[in-house]
């Protein structure tokens, strides 16, 4: 079996995300489950997620809309205690140097854009409802790999705008002070369903509803942690499958 956490695997995070797991290892097994005892790493990408012994994962939610649904169990999904999420929902904050003049993202046409990957929901496909296909609204686009290299690069001065998941802009204004002085939030994206967690399509709805209960369990007991602080993660909840197949609207491109 095969569980990961890779949406938000920064190596500050690692010992938090080892301990929730813990507590999700320990409900899955008092349900009957032999999930694995620790972490794999493994990258983000579809053929990860649609193992046929993948226990628990993370996704993004524009991968679940357009690869992922009825291929996987949709578990739950995270409740973050930071600014730009709300119950099970969240943004992202549209970073910009400091010191620039733009005073709307209308000022940002033909400026330089970073996102981490254009399967991303929280740094690329966001910005299709607010300027169409990015690419097409700036003058430059470079994917950078990851939300923290792409605040790095605005920092740095190799670009103007990214759009940054606000979780990891909690982890960059918590883990990288310096970056983030440097930069400010010209404005927010739509509220979107945050990052679900999922595991491999089960063969019975018993089965689906047990790892849901487990997973409800271990997230309650991992909350009890000091350990699990630093992720943010304040609970879960169950969101409508419909909110996720809306975003397959941001499929052009």
């Amino acid at each position: 079996m095969i569980a990961t956490l890779p949406m938000y695997d920064w190596p500050e995070l690692a010992d938090a995300n080892r301990a929730l797991w813990e507590c999700l290892y320990d409900a899955f097994c008092e349900v009957g489950f032999s999930p694995p005892k620790s972490l794999s790493q493994a990258e983000e990408g579809k053929g990860h997620w649609l193992q046929p012994d993948l226990m628990f994962s993370q996704t993004c939610g524009y991968p679940l809309a357009v690869d992922l649904l009825g291929k996987v169990d949709v578990l739950a999904t995270p409740i973050y205690g930071v600014e730009g999420c709300g119950d099970g929902t969240y943004r992202s904050a549209l970073v910009v140097p400091k010191n620039a003049t733009f005073g709307s993202l209308i000022d940002t046409k033909e400026s330089r854009f970073a996102f981490n990957g254009a399967n991303s929901l929280s740094g690329f496909r966001c910005m299709f409802p607010k300027v169409g296909d990015p690419r097409a609204w700036f003058s430059q686009s470079v994917e950078s790999g990851s939300h923290r290299a792409s605040a790095q690069r605005v920092a740095d001065g190799g670009a103007d705008v990214a759009a940054i998941d606000a979780v990891c802009w909690a982890y960059i204004q918590q883990y990288d002070p310096k970056v983030a002085e440097q930069l400010r939030v010209l404005d927010w994206t739509d509220v979107v369903p945050a990052l679900p967690f999922i595991s491999a399509k089960s063969k019975t709805d018993e089965e689906a509803s047990l790892k849901r209960s487990a997973l409800n369990a271990g997230i309650t007991d991992a909350l009890q942690r000091p350990e699990t602080k630093p992720l943010f993660l304040t609970g879960v909840t169950e969101k409508p499958i419909q909110d996720y197949i809306k975003l397959r609207l941001l499929s052009s491109g």
